[in-house]
C-alpha cells in the first residue's frame, strides 16, 4: 500500500465534531509585524489590557525584539479578529514570552501562520516560558483560539508551540495544526512536535481543564490532540480532545503523542502525569509505530497515566488494527495493565468497557466527575457538564 499524502489521509474518516480551518489560502497583504501597535507598552507598568488586533501584534513585536514581560501580566479586553494579515508568533528565535497571559474568556480568531522554514515555534505563541521555570506562579488562562491555521517545521500548537514552567487552565483551541520538517511527510532528519494546543509541554507545566476541537494532521513524529510531547515533571489533567490526529511517522495519541519521564524522575516521584482525560477524536497512525487512543508512547512506562477514557475504536494503525489507550510500537497495552487504568466508552450513556479502577461500571461523565470530586482540588480541576457536542462532557470553569 502506498502511503502518500492524498491516499493515506483521505482514507481516514473524520469525526463530525472535529473543526478544520476554512482554507489553506494565506491572507493577502503584509504580516502583522508591519501593522503592530506598541504605544500601549510602558516598561514601568506590570499589567496591560489589549483591545485591538494591532495591540496583540504589538505584543509579538515587543517579545520578538527582546521584551520578555517577566512578572508582568497581559490581558485581553475584547475578542480579536486577526484575519487581515499573516500572523507572526509571540516568541521565538531565542526570545520567550515570560509573563502571565489572561484571555479573560475572549476569542482570538483568524490567525494564519504557514512557515516551514521557521526554525522555532509556530502558534499564537511561539515560545512561552518564564525565566524561573520552577517558580510555579506563571499562568496562561481563559483563552479561546478559533478558526486559525498553523503550519510549521519543528514545534506547532494551536495556542503555543512550546510552553514551559507555566500552569494553563480553561483554554480552548479550534485551530488546524500541521507540522512537517522540511515540508516533507516522510522526512526523519529532525523531530517535529505538534499538538492541538501545544507542540511541547515542558518543565513543571500543567495543562488543566482544556479542550481541543481542531485537527492535527498531517503532522510530525510527536503528535497529540492536546500536546505532542510532555516531559520535565509536567502534567495533563481534566482535558478532552475532539479533534482528529493523524501521522504515519509514529508517536500519535489522542491526548499526548509522547510522555517521557527519566528513571531518576520516577525514583523521585516526579513523573509526568496524564490523568482524568478523554479522547473522542480519531487517532490514526502508521504500521509498526506508537499509536494510542490516549498516549502514543509512555517512555519506559515511567510516567503516570490513569483514569483516562476514549471512544471505542477511535485509534487505528494504517491497516485498520484497533489500538487501546496506551500505544506500543506494534500494538497497545491492554487497558488496566501496568497500572494504566483506562477504558473505552461507546456513547454518553454507556458504561465503561475496560479497566477503569474504581470507576469501572460508570458512565463517562460519572467517572470524570467522581475523580474531580475526590482528587481534583490538587490540580484545580473543575466539574464536567454535558454541554459539549451532542451532549458529551466538557470541563466548565
Amino acid at each position: 500500500r502506498n502511503y502518500n499524502d492524498s491516499y493515506f489521509f483521505a482514507t481516514a474518516p473524520l469525526y463530525k465534531y472535529a473543526h478544520s480551518f476554512k482554507t489553506d489560502d494565506a491572507p493577502t497583504g503584509d504580516s502583522w509585524s508591519a501593522h503592530a501597535d506598541t504605544s500601549w507598552y510602558n516598561s514601568s507598568a506590570t499589567e496591560f489590557t489589549l483591545t485591538t488586533p494591532e495591540q496583540l501584534a504589538g505584543l509579538a513585536k515587543l517579545v520578538n525584539g527582546g521584551t520578555g514581560f517577566f512578572k508582568k501580566t497581559v490581558k485581553l479586553g475584547a475578542d480579536l479578529d486577526m484575519s487581515r494579515y499573516i500572523w507572526i508568533p509571540i516568541g521565538g528565535d531565542g526570545y520567550q514570552f515570560q509573563g502571565n497571559f489572561d484571555g479573560c474568556g475572549h476569542t482570538v480568531s483568524g490567525m494564519y501562520c504557514k512557515d516551514t522554514n521557521r526554525t522555532t515555534g509556530t502558534g499564537m505563541f511561539g515560545e512561552f516560558m518564564p525565566e524561573d521555570r520552577e517558580d510555579g506562579n506563571t499562568y496562561l488562562k481563559d483563552l479561546v483560539v478559533y478558526d486559525s491555521y498553523f503550519y510549521g517545521r519543528y514545534y506547532v500548537g494551536g495556542i503555543a508551540a512550546y510552553i514551559g514552567g507555566t500552569t494553563v487552565t480553561n483554554c480552548v483551541s479550534y485551530a488546524t495544526v500541521k507540522a512537517n520538517h522540511n515540508n516533507t511527510l516522510f522526512s526523519s532528519e529532525y523531530n517535529s512536535f505538534a499538538g492541538g494546543l501545544f507542540g511541547v509541554v515542558a518543565w513543571y507545566s500543567g495543562i488543566v481543564n482544556c479542550v481541543n476541537y481542531g485537527s492535527v494532521t498531517p503532522a510530525g513524529n510527536y503528535v497529540g490532540g492536546i500536546a505532542g510531547y510532555l516531559y520535565g515533571k509536567s502534567y495533563i489533567v481534566n482535558c478532552v480532545n475532539f479533534g482528529n490526529v493523524r501521522s504515519i511517522r509514529g508517536n500519535v495519541g489522542g491526548i499526548v503523542g509522547v510522555a517521557e519521564t527519566s528513571e531518576y524522575e520516577a525514583e523521585e516521584n516526579e513523573q509526568t502525569k496524564v490523568i482524568n482525560n478523554y479522547n473522542f477524536g480519531m487517532v490514526y497512525g502508521g504500521n509498526n509505530t506508537y499509536v494510542g487512543a490516549i498516549a502514543g508512547r509512555n517512555v519506559s512506562d515511567y510516567g503516570i497515566a490513569q483514569f483516562n477514557y476514549y471512544l471505542d475504536g477511535c485509534a487505528t494503525d494504517a491497516n485498520g488494527n484497533v489500538r487501546y489507550a496506551m500505544g506500543t510500537k506494534s500494538g497497545s497495552v491492554t487497558d488496566g495493565d501496568k497500572n494504566y487504568f483506562a477504558s473505552a466508552f461507546e456513547n454518553t450513556e454507556s458504561k465503561m468497557k475496560g479497566s477503569a479502577g474504581e470507576y469501572s461500571g460508570m458512565t463517562l461523565i460519572e467517572a470524570l466527575n467522581t475523580w474531580v470530586t475526590t482528587n481534583g482540588s490538587e490540580y484545580g480541576a473543575v466539574a464536567w457538564e454535558a454541554t459539549g457536542p451532542n451532549g458529551y462532557p466538557v470541563p466548565v470553569g
